[in-house]
């Protein structure tokens, strides 16, 4: 059973490698030959003194991560992370929660300027914090893989998610009415996608189902939300300034 479920693995992680690295090639030849840039302006804010410092262009923050996502699928496809042991066996996959350690960082600094946060200390601010729960994240992974059965650890990672959402959503619900449609759509969207990422933890903690088939099924199902959530950020941003 266990080469089975290992073979379905490689496949989904083909697939969504496949799926991801050629969302990236497509977005890139957009954004360099027909996409209006959408600038982010950045600034610094002491004791209420606001200081420009610049801009960046958001495609610097919303191209990188399906093809960063797509090269770690590509390498656990072969088996470089020792993928389908740690993945099938142990029940903790330590490279995923780096990789969204690195994407959901970039998701979330394109969340914040999506909204209007262009303060240069909110913005590393909303890194660490997703960092920090996506730790929590591996810690829960690796106390169920244990047999602990606990959701502590998980209860505890929804303090950083609170931050890491309650700014962008404030600063959206603020300015609503003033910003494209599309905006509100990325947004909202990601916010429920984010909750949706929880599920298949809860899932295990709650399953009676085998370790091996369990452990198969939060694979199989963080692949999917992986590719999903990846891709619509990144398409519904880039249809939305298209059609602006």
């Amino acid at each position: 059973m266990a080469q089975e479920l290992a073979g379905s693995l490689r496949i989904w992680s083909w697939v969504v490698a496949g799926i991801n690295i050629a969302s990236f090639i497509a977005l890139l030849v957009i954004t360099l030959t027909v996409l209006t840039p959408v600038p982010v302006p950045l600034w610094v804010d002491f004791g209420g003194v606001i200081s420009s410092i610049g801009s960046y262009p958001l495609s610097g923050t919303l191209l990188p991560f399906p093809l960063i996502t797509g090269l770690f699928h590509v390498a656990q496809a072969l088996n470089i992370f020792d993928y389908y042991r740690y993945a099938l066996i142990k029940g903790v996959t330590t490279h995923r929660w780096v990789e969204y350690g690195i994407t959901n960082s970039l998701i979330s600094v394109s969340i914040f300027a999506l909204s209007g946060v262009g303060n240069i200390l909110l913005l590393v601010g909303s890194v660490l914090v997703n960092i920090s729960m996506q730790y929590f994240g591996y810690l829960h992974e690796r106390a169920n893989s244990n047999r602990q059965k606990t959701l502590s650890i998980l209860w505890w990672g929804f303090v950083p998610w609170l931050w890491l959402w309650f700014i962008p959503l404030t600063y959206y619900f603020v300015q609503a009415s003033s910003l494209p449609t599309y905006v509100g759509v990325a947004i909202i969207g990601s916010f429920v996608l984010s909750i949706v990422f929880t599920l298949p933890l809860f899932w295990r903690y709650t399953t009676d189902q085998s370790e091996l088939y369990a452990n198969y099924m939060v694979e199989r199902n963080y692949l999917i939300l992986s590719v999903t959530a990846k891709l619509f950020l990144d398409w519904t941003v880039v249809i939305g300034v298209l059609l602006q």
